[in-house]
C-alpha cells in the first residue's frame, strides 16, 4: 500500500482536521466493504471522498482576500468537480444519486464554512488530509486492477469525457484515467 506522510497535525485544530479526515476515510472504506461489488465499492469510496475533497474549496469560495488564493481555490475546486463528475459517470449514477452526492457536498462544505469562522486553518488542513486518503484509495483501486479483483475497471475503456479532459487518445483504459486522478490528488497535497 502507499503510505503517505507528508503533514503531521500540530495544533489542536489541525489534529481535529486530521481525525476527522481518517474517520471519513475508514467510512469511506466501510461502505466499499458493504457494496455488493468490489468494483462498484470502490468507485463509491472515490466518490465519497471526491465530495470530501472539494467540501473546502466550495466553502472558500468568494471567502479568500488574497486574488492568488483565490484563483487556486477556484482552480482546484473545478479539478474536484470534473472527478467528481467523471466518477458519477463511472459508477452510472442517476439524477437522485448525484443530487445525494452533491447533498453530501454541500452539508460539508457548510460545516467547513462555520469552521472557518473559528479556525481558517482547520479547511485547508481538513482538505489536505482528505486528499492523502484519495491517494490511498486510488492506489488501493490501481492495486485491486493490476492484481485482476476488478476485471470490469481494468478492462474499461474511459469514456469521452476523460479522455478530453487528460488528454487521452480515444480508446484509453481506465486504468490511464485513475493514474491521472491520483496524480491531481496527490500534486496538491
Amino acid at each position: 500500500g502507499v503510505q503517505l506522510a507528508c503533514m503531521r497535525p500540530g495544533s489542536v485544530a489541525d489534529s481535529t482536521a486530521s481525525g476527522l479526515a481518517r474517520a471519513l476515510g475508514e467510512s469511506s472504506a466501510a461502505v466499499a466493504r458493504l457494496s455488493s461489488s468490489r468494483e462498484k465499492g470502490r468507485l463509491r469510496q472515490l466518490l465519497l471522498l471526491s465530495a470530501l475533497s472539494g467540501a473546502p474549496a466550495v466553502a472558500a469560495k468568494g471567502r479568500v482576500p488574497d486574488r492568488v488564493m483565490t484563483k487556486a481555490l477556484l482552480d482546484e475546486a473545478d479539478r474536484e468537480q470534473a472527478r467528481l463528475r467523471m466518477l458519477m459517470d463511472m459508477h452510472g449514477l442517476g439524477p437522485v444519486g448525484q443530487g445525494l452526492v452533491h447533498v453530501v457536498q454541500g452539508f460539508f462544505a457548510n460545516g467547513l464554512k462555520a469552521a472557518r469562522l473559528l479556525t481558517p486553518r482547520f479547511c485547508k488542513w481538513f482538505g489536505n488530509y482528505v486528499d492523502e486518503e484519495q491517494v490511498q484509495a486510488y492506489s488501493l483501486l490501481l492495486e485491486d486492477m493490476d492484481a485482476g479483483r476488478l476485471p470490469r475497471l481494468a478492462n474499461a475503456q474511459a469514456s469521452p469525457m476523460a479522455c478530453r479532459y487528460y488528454d487521452l487518445p480515444d480508446g484509453a483504459s481506465l486504468r490511464e484515467v485513475f493514474l491521472h486522478m491520483r496524480a491531481e490528488e496527490l500534486f496538491s497535497l
